[in-house]
């Protein structure tokens, strides 16, 4: 069985496949059979995580101060754990889904 793996990467998608010699192809949600509103929610976490990159000093990246990074990330976090059990839900028995964030239940 083919896997996909959700991975954010910044300037790039959020939605990998994995090649049988270990390589990623980033695919993007829109190239897998998955429902609109997954993909849209998929892109909208996506475009939120691209808009925190500083690209002037990308170790800087984030949202804008230490309090709004401490509250946001871990509402971004959890939405992403939401979003990757949707595709495995989605995806079961076409492609294993994985993430090194989030794990299956």
């Amino acid at each position: 069985m083919e896997e996909i793996r959700l991975a954010l990467e910044y300037m790039c998608s959020s939605v990998w496949l994995v090649k049988a010699d270990g390589g990623l192809e980033d695919i993007g949600p829109g190239n897998i059979q998955i429902s609109q509103l997954l993909k849209s929610d998929i892109e909208k976490w996506d475009r939120v995580y691209q808009s925190t990159l500083d690209q002037s000093y990308p170790p800087d990246s984030g949202f804008s101060s230490e309090s709004a990074n401490k509250m946001l990330w871990q509402a971004f976090h959890e939405e992403g754990r939401s979003l990757f059990h949707r595709l495995e839900s989605e995806l079961s028995g076409l492609y294993h889904v994985t993430s090194s964030k989030y794990k299956s239940v």
